[in-house]
């Protein structure tokens, strides 16, 4: 399990940018860089709005999740839109499982914060987000189409 030095290092060697390119790229200076990316070396914090901004450019946020990790929070993806033709009794019979299988696994987590219970807690949030995405669409969908069969 990473800590926050070598996330933030991490971060940097891993960018696909040379040290210059990345400089220009955030608006650090190359010293700053290769400050931050030494672990060990004193002098140097990385605030986080410039933590953001690293990231971004690098689309690389294992320094978010590493502090999501010491501070007890979870990451989770956007959800994907996932249309589904299910009836009315199987979409709610959906929704609970998908329900249940979130409330057991925070109740999991919460006690007992280990990367498994994490994981498994994003990843429920993750599967009930996405399938309600799918139902957002849906309907959306159908009131459009309810609209152009009434001629409205």
């Amino acid at each position: 399990m990473l800590n926050l030095t070598e996330a933030i290092a991490g971060t940097v060697r891993q960018s696909g940018f040379n040290i210059k390119q990345l400089a220009d790229k955030t608006g650090f200076s190359e010293n700053y860089l290769y400050r931050i990316s030494t672990p060990g070396a004193s002098g140097c914090d990385l605030t986080i709005p410039r933590a953001g901004k690293l990231m971004q450019i690098t689309r690389n946020y294992s320094i978010l999740d590493v502090q999501n990790r010491q501070h007890g929070f979870l990451r989770v993806r956007p959800p994907r839109s996932r249309v589904n033709h299910l009836g009315q009794g199987e979409i709610l019979d959906r929704l609970h499982i998908l329900h249940l299988e979130l409330v057991h696994n925070l109740r999991l987590f919460f006690p007992k914060p280990t990367e498994k219970n994490r994981d498994a807690a994003t990843q429920s949030l993750y599967e009930l987000a996405c399938f309600v995405e799918g139902l957002r669409k849906r309907v959306n969908s159908d009131w459009r189409q309810l609209e152009l069969d009434l001629g409205a």
